[in-house]
């Protein structure tokens, strides 16, 4: 699978989980996490409206998407294509 960018998703990721990522950034490359952010109406933490999350490893990141649950936040709730 791919993400919002055209980067893979390692196909260690279960599908299902990989449904919900919108990006899926690897910069630990360069000496910084791997960034994964969820899709619109998705987030790690809603009540704190965590959408974006780093980790150091692959197999952190899969953990955590399993703890993955709609969000009812503002930004999640507004129509698409709205600006307020």
């Amino acid at each position: 699978m791919v993400d919002l960018d055209g980067q893979a998703i390692p196909v260690s990721v279960p599908k299902k989980l990989a449904a919900l990522v919108a990006y899926w950034d690897d910069e630990r490359g360069i000496g910084n996490s791997l960034i994964v952010t969820t899709k619109e109406g998705f987030a790690f933490d809603p009540n704190e409206k965590e959408h974006v999350r780093g980790f150091d490893t692959v197999k952190e990141a899969i953990t955590d998407l399993h703890d993955v649950v709609p969000c009812t936040c503002a930004e999640c709730l507004k129509p698409q294509g709205s600006n307020t």
